[in-house]
């Protein structure tokens, strides 16, 4: 091994300091489907009372109630994702 190689190795790595990590596609898509999720739920909160009328409020609650807690998380997948993205990035 030569000298010059080190120095090669050291230029390569130092290139890639500032670059952050990076946030998978398959959480961002969670997050886009998240977010998705809870804006459809929150514009169907006036529907609520109608559709418990019709199916039953406890099957309605629980329904809701399971619709937003998959959109949540999600939702915070997404978040975590992205804030240690950035702190990664911030890191170096």
């Amino acid at each position: 091994m030569r000298a010059d190689d080190d120095s090669t190795a050291r230029d390569d790595r130092s290139g890639t300091k500032g670059e952050g990590k990076s946030v998978p596609v398959g959480t961002m898509v969670l997050f886009l489907l998240g977010c998705g999720v809870l804006v459809t739920a929150a514009m169907n909160i006036s529907n609520l009372g109608p559709w418990g009328e019709r199916h039953g409020e406890v099957w309605v609650f629980l329904g809701f109630f399971l619709v937003m807690s998959i959109g949540g998380r999600w939702f915070w997948a997404g978040i975590d994702a992205i804030v240690s993205a950035l702190r990664s990035g911030k890191d170096d």
